[in-house]
């Protein structure tokens, strides 16, 4: 793993969970204020406690998803479904317990769960940022590269005003417990 330097804001550092999903939880840059007081509407960002983390997460892809085509298209939605479902259970178990989550849609960079607004969360400028992975321009758009799997890595980041053990608790356990299709029941059932 690339070592990160120590001024970045990392309260942990990356983890892979048992469901194959890596994170790391990191507290609010100022330079992100304002894009997440857009993002988040009526959301305090700068304040309150407990204080607002952000979750860069990524998962594995078996295809280089920098490449556009049918394969990569079903891969990016098999990875969508696996975070959707992780993150909603994470966003629930923190409800909970009197505490708000909501994760980004990768498709869209809307929040899932606040109100709509018309920003779009930035991120892999994010990931860039927060990790100091490297990026790169790809055809007009910027792509992430993981420090091990380059390109063949989806991203896609959840927000938590949680403590930090109940945060990392509710991550571990929805990792555990949220049961997700393997590939070829996917396949199977996108055919059928």
């Amino acid at each position: 793993m690339s070592e990160i330097p120590l001024r970045s804001h990392v309260l942990h550092l990356p983890e892979h969970l048992s469901n194959g999903i890596q994170v790391s939880v990191h507290s609010v840059p100022r330079s992100f204020y304002l894009d997440l007081e857009a993002i988040l509407p009526g959301v305090p960002v700068r304040d309150g406690e407990p204080k607002l983390l952000l979750v860069p997460t990524c998962q594995r892809s078996t295809v280089d998803l920098v490449n556009w085509g049918d394969i990569q298209a079903i891969e990016k939605d098999l990875l969508l479904e696996r975070f959707v479902a992780w993150a909603g259970a994470v966003c629930d178990a923190l409800g909970s317990r009197g505490f708000w989550g909501d994760y980004v849609d990768p498709c869209s960079g809307q929040a899932v769960r606040t109100p709509y607004s018309h920003s779009c969360y930035p991120e892999v400028e994010a990931f860039e940022s927060l990790l100091k992975w490297r990026t790169f321009n790809c055809g007009g758009c910027k792509v992430l590269s993981h420090p091990e799997w380059q390109t063949f890595v989806y991203p896609a980041t959840l927000f938590a005003r949680a403590p930090l053990d109940a945060l990392l608790e509710a991550m571990r356990h929805a990792s555990e417990t949220v049961v997700v299709k393997d590939r070829d029941s996917f396949l199977r059932e996108r055919e059928g």
